[in-house]
């Protein structure tokens, strides 16, 4: 999100960011191996709002609208970062795009990928996309370039040199199910030469009486097509990405929208686009992001945002595409006095329910205003899934300005009339049903009852289980490390046994531990006894509250760990080394024997020094959810 005053009306913008094309997977070329996933996608990102924040700096007078750096609680939209706190410290520093819509990275210019990288980048970028915790801010689309068939998506991609054989391939289907559906069809154009295949695929698709297509057109260097770059706009439905484009390109065609077209909504024709990590074929992201914020274009603040994300959410569906849904006719209201901690307790029960392998969060969905140039940050369309993906249901979430939290199931009315992302109407719906059909709870007394019709909107068959698993509180006591004390209830209620492995997950701050479970008499009920290099390793205070998570499956040694370091005090590059080199004998001997996995956070280093260690590389490679020991 980009936080921007606007130098004219003395206004304060958030411009919520969507990157429609960018590209992620894993390049090998001999022992040399480069990945590109989302933490990588973050990361350069970073890079970019710290180049846009330069530019403001230096040059203040060219912006309308100028960039301004900005608390968390203003640059991450709240439903979202709420539903992201498991991510990595990149994904969560990284706020300048919120959304990604990611492709396979199949070659780099006219170096195309062997086959199996292929494959792997396929189904790698499908797990990214649906997993979380990355999965509420990616959408994935449906590779058919090179006649490759793949699992569907939000949209799909093609080249203009796959068309002709695209109305009779393996994709045939699912294409013309994208075209009839509505949803964006990608198409990647190499150069001028590739604008005759498509006119001819979109004339044969009218000569099947379909409508025009949403076409999302890429083309890989605007440099090469001059102005006829504009001839691109001529095609009905058709959308430009800026990914490819110079700020030179950018001006002719917004000058030949609005001057020769007359078309006073032009900016629903251009949509924000990196091509990461082929970036480097037009003008930086940066410049490109700076000219849209620009005294020099002059453009409205729904027209920016239109073009850097409400045009890209305007083109999806309101909800997955690609799964099986039941109706959910389940709602749950919190009044203003309980609207904080009935949001806390949304985040707690999905992280518990993620982590006992029952629903997984897979996408969150804004809805939008004004022709995609607002975006409505107070309300979303939360979609969760079982682990083998057969059963799927949809909440949609609204937060009111007074602080209440109404929650409601997926009705069939609501796909009915919500055949687009329309913020008006699913905010009457959800007020309706949450005020109408659901419970409606005022206090923090009615907490437990908050839970329990939550769940039922969840849909969870048997709620006992995640009900007991909540609210524990941290005792901070020298005792063995890497071992937990329970009492025999609390084991019971959680179907425990003494030597099993237990996590405790923090929802505040996305941290936990791991250890195992032993039964000890004095603890007392909903407590968990965790000693003192445990919780100080873990971020955990005598005030932390978890929630308690059985650990299923075998506990790998891991041999081989890469990690990551950063200080919590602003210190150089210089002394951060110097300081991990003075105290490596001491950080290892900490983290020896631990219990760590994806997304694992240990806080080591003395009081004076506090340092972060997240995990980069681990063997053997461990999956979501699982968990290994530190032994080598």
């Amino acid at each position: 999100m980009i936080i921007v005053e606007d130098i004219e009306a003395n206004e304060i913008h958030r411009f919520v960011v969507v990157d429609a094309s960018l590209q992620l997977g894993i390049v090998r070329a001999g022992t040399y191996i480069q990945t590109f996933d989302p933490d990588r996608a973050f990361s350069y990102y970073n890079m970019v709002e710290n180049q846009l924040h330069d530019f403001a700096a230096h040059y203040p007078g060219a912006f309308r609208y100028l960039p301004r750096r900005a608390y968390d609680y203003l640059k991450k939209p709240q439903i979202l970062s709420e539903f992201t706190q498991g991510a990595s410290e990149l994904a969560q520093s990284s706020w300048l795009t919120d959304f990604l819509v990611v492709k396979p990275l199949v070659g780099f210019g006219e170096t195309t990928l062997p086959t199996s990288q292929q494959e792997a980048n396929v189904e790698s970028v499908y797990r990214w996309a649906t997993l979380p915790p990355n999965s509420p801010r990616l959408y994935h689309l449906q590779d058919m370039r090179f006649d490759r068939r793949t699992r569907t998506g939000w949209g799909c991609i093609l080249n203009a040199s796959d068309l002709a054989q695209s109305t009779k391939g393996p994709n045939r289907t699912d294409l013309l199910e994208y075209v009839k559906s509505g949803r964006p069809v990608f198409i990647e154009l190499e150069g001028p030469d590739d604008l005759d295949p498509l006119l001819e695929w979109i004339i044969l698709i009218k000569e099947a009486g379909l409508k025009p297509p949403k076409l999302v057109l890429k083309a890989r260097s605007q440099k090469d097509w001059g102005k006829n770059i504009t001839r691109l706009l001529d095609i009905p439905n058709s959308i430009l990405l800026t990914a490819g484009a110079s700020i030179s390109s950018l001006a002719t065609i917004i000058r030949y929208m609005r001057k020769e077209q007359g078309d006073d909504l032009w900016s629903k024709r251009l949509m924000f686009a990196s091509s990461y990590p082929e970036t480097q074929l037009g003008d930086s992201v940066s410049e490109i992001l700076s000219y849209f914020l620009s005294r020099n274009l002059s453009a409205s603040s729904s027209e920016i945002q239109r073009i850097i994300g409400g045009n890209m959410l305007e083109l999806l569906p309101p909800r997955p595409p690609f799964l099986v849904y039941t109706e959910n006719n389940n709602s749950v209201m919190a009044e203003e006095n309980l609207g904080k901690a009935a949001l806390n307790e949304i985040v707690r029960i999905l992280q518990l329910l993620d982590a006992r392998k029952m629903l997984r969060v897979v996408s969150i969905d804004h809805m939008i205003e004004d022709d995609g140039g607002i975006i409505d940050l107070e309300s979303a369309v939360l979609t969760v899934v079982e682990p083998n993906g057969e059963k799927a249901t949809s909440l949609a979430i609204l937060l009111e300005k007074n602080g209440a939290v109404m929650v409601s199931g997926w009705k069939n009315a609501f796909t009915e009339s919500l055949k687009k992302r329309d913020a008006m109407l699913l905010q009457t719906l959800v007020r309706a049903n949450a005020k109408l059909d659901g419970p409606i709870y005022s206090s923090p007394a009615h907490l437990v009852k908050f839970d329990e019709a939550l769940l039922k909107c969840l849909e969870v068959e048997d709620p006992r289980p995640i009900l007991s698993a909540l609210h524990f509180g941290v005792e901070i006591a020298k005792t063995k490390k890497g071992v937990f004390l329970m009492c025999s209830t609390d084991m019971e209620a959680l179907d425990v046994f003494p030597d099993d492995y237990v996590l405790a997950l923090e929802t505040r701050t996305g941290h936990w531990s791991a250890g195992q479970v032993k039964e000890n008499s004095r603890c007392l009920e909903k407590s968990i006894v965790i000693s003192e290099i445990d919780t100080s390793i873990a971020g955990f205070r005598n005030s932390s509250v978890v929630n308690i998570v059985k650990i299923e499956g075998e506990i790998p040694d891991i041999n081989k760990l890469v990690l990551s370091y950063k200080s919590e005090k602003p210190l150089s590059n210089t002394e951060l080394l110097s300081s991990m080199h003075l105290h490596e004998k001491e950080v290892l001997n900490s983290i020896h024997g631990r219990y760590v996995g994806v997304g694992s956070k240990l806080q080591v280093g003395s009081s004076n020094q506090p340092l972060t260690l997240s995990i980069g590389y681990s063997e053997p490679t461990l999956k979501s959810g699982q968990i290994g020991r530190i032994s080598g």
